[in-house]
């Protein structure tokens, strides 16, 4: 049993597609090699499933008063970079640490916890950093939908230049992406909120 994912941009409405599925995803893939034509024709109707893919704008509003929010009920993102669930995490410890500082000031100046002021720093301190790793896990979904390996796929008139073989330019610009700027990337989205992780925080309610 094999299980394959393929990623494709769709505005089509849903009840358009109930029926015809194999049909329409050889249209898409037509001119793919041999291997992904096999699968697809090697699919029974009935197993190809549609599984739409969504998420939210970054708001800039995460709470109000003594209510804010965190993880997906906030910034729902897609899964192509792995985070949604990476982030909620570092929110919860965001958040553990400004009410951690709040408790601090409380007990220091005699003067009751101020919470409000503890989540507004929360939301501060995470706001960029959710937007862009949700802007690159969006621009990540879009490489992967409408990746070209060859000039010529999906022009029509001119879809005789895939037969040379010249590789697409987005392809050459990704990869030099890739090459270049990936570990410097990867750097800052896996380290989280290191700055933090040396000091222990104790969260007392």
């Amino acid at each position: 049993m094999l299980n394959a994912v393929i990623l494709h941009c769709m505005n089509t409405p849903l009840f358009h597609i109930l029926t015809g599925k194999k049909e329409r995803l050889l249209k898409i893939f037509e001119g793919w090699c041999d291997n992904v034509i096999d699968l697809i024709v090697a699919t029974d109707e009935e197993a190809i499933l549609r599984r739409d893919i969504y998420d939210r704008m970054p708001v800039f509003t995460w709470g109000k008063g003594r209510v804010t929010l965190l993880g997906d009920s906030v910034h729902a993102m897609q899964p192509n970079m792995g985070q949604g669930g990476c982030m909620a995490i570092e929110d919860s410890y965001q958040l553990a640490v400004e009410l951690d500082k709040a408790w601090k000031q409380s007990t220091e100046s005699g003067t009751p916890i101020d919470v409000v002021s503890a989540l507004k720093s929360y939301e501060s301190a995470r706001r960029l950093r959710v937007a862009i790793v949700h802007g690159m896990a969006r621009m990540a979904a879009l490489m992967a939908s409408t990746y070209k390996a060859y000039l010529g796929v999906g022009l029509g008139p001119l879809s005789f230049l895939t037969k040379f073989r010249i590789p697409h330019p987005g392809r050459v610009g990704g990869r030099f992406f890739i090459d270049k700027a990936m570990p410097l990337m990867l750097s800052w989205v896996l380290g989280g909120n290191r700055l933090y992780l040396a000091n222990s925080v104790t969260l007392r309610l």
